[in-house]
């Protein structure tokens, strides 16, 4: 299931860069979906959204969203990286530190009619982002724990012990 979703979110970011008005309605778009879907990025934070808070004076991906407690993973980096390269190629002024970072989408309306031009919507790609988050997890555990039952019948564990355990 987990590859499913990526899959079709795959093909929903494609679409919405390829089909969007503009290509820098597009791109925009598609790095706004990224966020909201590896990161769950609140809705109304994206308007607000400034060069200065996610970038940094070099014009790399901060680690965290300076207006938020959101964590930036890689996803969300590749997205924003993508999308302010493209933001420099276009318009230097852009890329001033104080400037938007969505300058299209400026109200929360907006990003709405255009999701549901492709028919999605910031709930399900938030609902559908944080799925995908928790079966990425649940696949991890499941693999380090089939690597530690490996480990353990190859006889390189004597014994697990309980921290707590003051014996």
């Amino acid at each position: 299931m987990n590859k499913d979703i990526l899959e079709k979110y795959t093909v929903l970011f494609q679409r919405i860069r390829e089909n969007s008005k503009t290509s820098f309605h597009g791109i925009q778009l598609e790095c706004i979906s990224k966020l909201v879907f590896f990161g769950g990025v609140k809705r109304k934070l994206i308007p607000k959204l400034e060069v200065r808070d996610v970038f940094d004076g070099d014009g790399r991906p901060r680690d965290k969203i300076t207006k938020s407690k959101i964590i930036l993973s890689d996803e969300m980096k590749g997205a924003l990286e993508d999308y302010f390269n493209d933001l420099k190629s276009r318009c230097s002024s852009f890329t001033n530190r104080t400037k938007p970072l969505f300058p299209n989408y400026r109200t929360v309306r907006k990003l709405r009619l255009h999701w549901m031009k492709f028919g999605t919507s910031y709930s399900q790609i938030k609902r559908d982002g944080e799925l995908y988050k928790k079966e990425e997890e649940q696949r991890r555990y499941e693999e380090n724990m089939a690597e530690l039952q490996k480990w353990y019948e190859n006889g390189n564990v004597d014994t697990i012990c309980d921290i707590d355990d003051d014996d």
